[in-house]
């Protein structure tokens, strides 16, 4: 016969040791927020949801902000990676960079739109709170700026005009045109072409180098 240990034991959900924990509540945070507000998001669902006890997510993030700096960290992670894949290539003339950087850009935030929507909505600006997404928030936009420093030297961009400001003027012309895809929204315009990504960025391309010479 069973005792009344065996059988409260029985109707427990088995919990286990997760071997990554920490990148598992992450990928798992990141499927919520596919279906759900992120206010709805707790540490403790995410917890019953992979089946470790409800205090073991704690143990890497203290609280649910945490975790989610910790998705826009990955998020900037796997947007500089791009990037990288555009930098590396050899014998690229700066035209093709400037180019093929923001072209990476879009793609990145229509492969990653959750990823997006939540890396600029503020909270990784405060270094002291989440230095990690912090740092790799500026290692992206780092990026930007070496390249614009290529130009410089090149002689395609003035060199009077602050590369911050160049950065800033960049970032927001490919990122409002991401955002707006993502949200469907270049369709609200009657009789406007189809959105595509890389005859999109030639023609802004052009008119930017043609603009910041």
């Amino acid at each position: 016969m069973s005792t009344r240990k065996e059988a409260a034991s029985r109707g427990k959900k088995k919990m286990y040791h997760h071997p990554d924990l920490r990148a598992q509540l992450v990928e798992s945070a990141v499927a919520f927020l596919k279906k759900n507000r992120v206010e709805d998001l707790s540490l403790r669902g995410l917890a019953r949801e992979i089946g470790v006890s409800h205090m073991a997510p704690y143990r890497h993030f203290s609280t649910k902000e945490d975790l989610l700096a910790a998705v826009i960290e990955q998020g900037f992670l796997r947007l500089t990676a791009m990037f990288d894949e555009v930098l590396n290539q050899k014998d690229q003339t700066f035209k093709s960079v400037f180019t093929n950087l923001g072209k990476a850009y879009i793609q990145f935030v229509v492969k990653y739109p959750d990823h997006a929507r939540l890396m600029f909505n503020g909270m990784m600006c405060d270094p002291g709170k989440h230095p990690q997404a912090h740092i790799a928030g500026q290692e992206a936009f780092g990026r930007l700026l070496r390249m614009l420093q290529r130009g410089t030297e090149e002689g395609y961009l003035s060199k009077k005009d602050n590369p911050y400001l160049q950065g800033h003027m960049i970032w927001s012309t490919v990122h409002g045109a991401a955002m707006l895809l993502i949200e469907d929204q270049f369709h609200m315009i009657d009789g406007a072409p189809e959105f595509e990504i890389d005859s999109f960025v030639d023609f802004v391309a052009e008119r930017l180098l043609r603009g910041m010479k």
